[in-house]
């Protein structure tokens, strides 16, 4: 099986086996993922679009666009080839999915809750320009953490937490029409 690897630009061949079973051992850890046993089906997003709709609070076109696709998320891996045992990074594929119409209509409000956090980066040629220009003491010493699984790690009432704090003191969220 050939796949892209996690960083570098490099692609490798994998054992299709091998490839599988390093994706079910991430997905089976019960402390990172949790299987859905009643998801949100179709009728769900559509009497809350419908209830949005007769509110006034969005559009008949975007009504349509977040009822329109069925299909599901896929999940594929990348090899981490840069750790022991080349774990794998797992990437949720929503493109054309039920999920890509609502994370973008949620995207356009909360993207501006970038520009309200300190010392946030966009991508690392930014951290790289701003790190060059921090001058170091002899007595002090720069650290380099790796978080293992970050963005799975984060708790995620906090993280929904800390986006409504700041979607209700977002000026730009307040002046909307939603």
């Amino acid at each position: 099986m050939i796949v892209e690897a996690n960083k570098g630009g490099k692609v490798v061949t994998l054992n299709k086996d091998d490839y599988f079973s390093k994706i079910e051992e991430k997905l089976n850890d019960t402390e990172m993922y949790e299987q859905v046993t009643n998801p949100i089906n179709n009728n769900s997003i559509s009497e809350f679009t419908e209830k949005l709709f007769k509110q006034n609070n969005i559009k008949q076109s975007l009504k349509l666009q977040l009822n329109s696709i069925e299909d599901l998320p896929r999940i594929r891996g990348q090899p981490k080839l840069h750790k022991v045992n080349h774990s794998m990074r797992l990437i949720t594929c929503s493109r054309n999915t039920i999920q890509s119409s609502i994370s973008t209509f949620a995207f356009s409000f909360i993207k501006e809750l970038r520009t309200t956090i300190d010392n946030s980066m966009n991508n690392a040629s930014e951290f790289v320009t701003k790190i060059t220009k921090i001058n170091m003491e002899e007595d002090e010493n720069l650290a380099s953490l790796d978080v293992q699984d970050m963005f799975t790690n984060i708790p995620l009432t906090s993280a929904v937490d800390l986006v409504i704090n700041r979607i209700e003191n977002s000026t730009t969220f307040n002046e909307s029409t939603l």
